[in-house]
């Protein structure tokens, strides 16, 4: 029986090596994977990016923020929930600002029911004074 050897994080560190080509990449079979159609996607695309800091007045901070979305059910509208109490809502194609409203927490899409334009109601977790519940002056 052959002992295990213990490592420090020094130790370890200092004998391994990454390797720069792998054994063998992913494979079933024998036959290499492939990526699916349209794939991989870059995720640094800014055609696909909101730049919603100078709507917070937050540019430059965005990192250590908290934020919630939400996609309306037509996927025309986005919701962007932030630390600073207020909800942003985009139209996702043209990227403009179409609301800024008063609330923050998690945000999600509601269809009106009962409504025979075809509007909805933003729903948040919390209000613009911490309490449970919705602002009943924000509309879209």
């Amino acid at each position: 029986m052959s002992a295990v050897k213990c490592y420090t994080r020094k130790n370890f560190m200092d004998e391994y090596t990454f390797p720069l080509h792998p054994a063998n990449d992913f494979e079933h079979n024998g036959h290499p994977a492939e990526y699916a159609s349209g794939h991989p996607k870059s995720w640094l695309s800014t055609y696909e990016s909101f730049d919603f800091g100078k709507d917070l007045g937050m540019e430059g901070c965005l990192a250590s923020a908290s934020f919630h979305t939400a996609l309306s059910p037509d996927q025309k509208l986005l919701a962007i929930s932030s630390s600073s109490d207020r909800i942003l809502v985009y139209d996702v194609v043209t990227k403009e600002l179409r609301a800024t409203l008063e609330g923050g927490g998690e945000v999600v899409f509601r269809p009106e029911q009962e409504s025979e334009s075809l509007g909805y109601t933003l729903l948040s977790s919390m209000c613009y004074d911490g309490s449970r519940g919705a602002d009943p002056e924000n509309s879209l």
